[in-house]
Protein backbone atom coordinates (compact mmCIF):
# COMPACT_ATOMS: atom_id res chain seq x y z
CA UNK A 1 0.00 0.00 0.00
CA UNK A 2 1.53 3.34 -0.42
CA UNK A 3 1.88 6.39 1.35
CA UNK A 4 -0.30 9.61 0.95
CA UNK A 5 0.57 11.87 -1.95
CA UNK A 6 2.74 9.76 -3.76
CA UNK A 7 5.23 9.97 -0.39
CA UNK A 8 7.65 7.26 -0.19
CA UNK A 9 8.93 6.19 2.97
CA UNK A 10 12.80 5.57 3.43
CA UNK A 11 14.80 4.10 6.00
CA UNK A 12 16.96 7.59 7.69
CA UNK A 13 19.05 8.30 10.45
CA UNK A 14 20.64 10.28 12.71
CA UNK A 15 23.93 12.13 11.02
CA UNK A 16 24.68 14.78 13.29
CA UNK A 17 23.75 16.77 16.64
CA UNK A 18 20.79 15.17 19.20
CA UNK A 19 18.48 16.16 21.77
CA UNK A 20 20.85 18.47 23.97
CA UNK A 21 21.17 22.50 22.38
CA UNK A 22 24.22 23.94 22.73
CA UNK A 23 27.32 23.74 21.40
CA UNK A 24 30.06 21.43 20.61
CA UNK A 25 32.39 20.33 17.77
CA UNK A 26 33.52 17.10 16.95
CA UNK A 27 32.49 13.46 16.45
CA UNK A 28 28.91 13.97 14.40
CA UNK A 29 26.17 12.57 16.67
CA UNK A 30 28.44 13.99 20.15
CA UNK A 31 28.37 17.47 18.48
CA UNK A 32 25.71 20.46 19.77
CA UNK A 33 23.61 22.87 17.93
CA UNK A 34 21.24 25.69 18.93
CA UNK A 35 18.53 26.23 16.27
CA UNK A 36 19.66 25.12 13.13
CA UNK A 37 17.94 27.22 10.57
CA UNK A 38 19.07 25.80 7.12
CA UNK A 39 21.84 22.89 5.62
CA UNK A 40 23.45 23.10 2.40
CA UNK A 41 25.71 20.19 0.42
CA UNK A 42 28.79 21.39 -1.18
CA UNK A 43 28.59 17.78 -3.85
CA UNK A 44 32.49 18.69 -4.64
CA UNK A 45 33.36 17.92 -1.09
CA UNK A 46 30.86 16.08 0.19
CA UNK A 47 30.60 18.69 2.87
CA UNK A 48 27.05 19.58 4.77
CA UNK A 49 27.15 23.16 6.16
CA UNK A 50 24.77 24.38 8.55
CA UNK A 51 23.55 27.85 9.79
CA UNK A 52 23.61 27.61 13.13
CA UNK A 53 21.52 30.52 14.18
CA UNK A 54 21.54 30.50 17.88
CA UNK A 55 24.73 29.99 17.71
CA UNK A 56 26.10 33.12 15.38
CA UNK A 57 28.40 30.05 13.54
CA UNK A 58 28.21 28.42 10.39
CA UNK A 59 29.10 24.85 11.23
CA UNK A 60 30.58 22.09 8.83
CA UNK A 61 29.99 18.42 8.94
CA UNK A 62 32.52 16.27 7.07
CA UNK A 63 33.69 12.77 7.34
CA UNK A 64 32.00 12.60 10.64
CA UNK A 65 33.47 15.38 11.95
CA UNK A 66 31.50 18.72 12.74
CA UNK A 67 33.67 21.85 13.09
CA UNK A 68 33.17 25.57 13.05
CA UNK A 69 33.72 26.80 9.99
CA UNK A 70 32.47 30.63 10.22
CA UNK A 71 31.41 32.51 12.75
CA UNK A 72 33.29 33.88 16.38
CA UNK A 73 29.68 33.44 18.46
CA UNK A 74 29.92 36.48 19.17
CA UNK A 75 26.00 38.33 18.55
CA UNK A 76 25.35 41.63 17.98
CA UNK A 77 25.89 42.90 14.53
CA UNK A 78 27.63 41.31 11.68
CA UNK A 79 31.15 42.63 10.62
CA UNK A 80 33.53 40.56 8.14
CA UNK A 81 37.01 39.29 8.46
CA UNK A 82 38.63 35.79 8.44
CA UNK A 83 35.90 33.40 8.23
CA UNK A 84 36.13 32.09 12.28
CA UNK A 85 36.72 35.34 13.71
CA UNK A 86 33.64 36.83 11.80
CA UNK A 87 30.81 38.06 13.49
CA UNK A 88 27.75 36.69 11.74
CA UNK A 89 24.69 37.34 14.05
CA UNK A 90 21.54 34.93 14.01
CA UNK A 91 22.92 33.47 10.13
CA UNK A 92 19.43 32.43 8.20
CA UNK A 93 19.75 30.67 4.92
CA UNK A 94 23.14 29.31 2.75
CA UNK A 95 23.34 28.18 -0.35
CA UNK A 96 26.60 27.48 -2.63
CA UNK A 97 27.56 28.88 -6.23
CA UNK A 98 27.77 27.45 -9.14
CA UNK A 99 31.32 26.68 -9.00
CA UNK A 100 31.09 25.47 -4.56
CA UNK A 101 33.82 28.06 -4.72
CA UNK A 102 31.73 30.29 -2.21
CA UNK A 103 29.53 30.09 0.08
CA UNK A 104 26.30 32.77 0.10
CA UNK A 105 25.08 33.30 3.89
CA UNK A 106 22.02 35.80 4.46
CA UNK A 107 22.13 37.57 8.23
CA UNK A 108 21.98 40.65 9.43
CA UNK A 109 19.47 41.83 6.62
CA UNK A 110 22.29 40.89 3.99
CA UNK A 111 23.86 38.37 1.96
CA UNK A 112 27.80 37.50 2.80
CA UNK A 113 30.11 35.55 0.94
CA UNK A 114 32.51 33.24 2.07
CA UNK A 115 35.43 32.09 -0.30
CA UNK A 116 35.86 28.17 0.23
Amino acid sequence: MGTPCGVHSTTGGLLAGGVSNGYKDGPALQAQFKSIASIAENKTTGAIYISDTSNNRIRRLLNGVVDTFAGSGGGGECKGGPAKSALIEHPRGIAFDSKKSKLYISACNSIWALDL
